[in-house]
C-alpha cells in the first residue's frame, strides 16, 4: 500500500568527475558502488576518474544481466579487469575489479 510523502527531502548529486576536477577532491584509490540502478550512470560520470592510475580496484553490486556487460565494458575501456565475482548476495553479482 502507498502512503503519501509527509516530507520531501532534496538533494544534490555530482559526478565523480566532478568531484575530483571541480571540487578538488583527491581522486580515490578504491571504489564501492552499491546504489541499486544506477550504476552504470555512475561510471559514465566517472570516466576520468577510472583511468586515473590512482585508482586500483572498484567493487560494484549489479543486477542484471545487461547492468553486468555494460559495467564489465566501461571498466575494461579504464583498464580494469573482473578480479572476482560472487552471485551470493539477495540475487544481486558482486564484483571486484582490479587495475591491470
Amino acid at each position: 500500500m502507498k502512503r503519501p510523502a509527509s516530507h520531501i527531502q532534496g538533494m544534490f548529486g555530482v559526478t565523480l568527475d566532478d568531484l575530483c576536477e571541480k571540487w578538488g577532491f583527491p581522486y580515490p584509490n578504491y571504489i564501492k558502488i552499491d546504489v541499486d540502478g544506477i550504476e552504470i550512470a555512475i561510471l559514465k560520470g566517472a570516466e576520468k576518474v577510472l583511468k586515473n592510475p590512482a585508482l586500483k580496484s572498484v567493487t560494484i553490486e549489479l543486477g542484471t544481466v545487461e547492468e553486468q556487460e555494460a559495467a564489465v565494458s566501461l571498466l575494461d575501456q579504464a583498464g580494469f579487469k573482473v578480479k572476482h565475482k560472487t552471485t551470493e548476495n539477495w540475487g544481486e553479482t558482486c564484483f571486484i575489479f582490479d587495475r591491470i
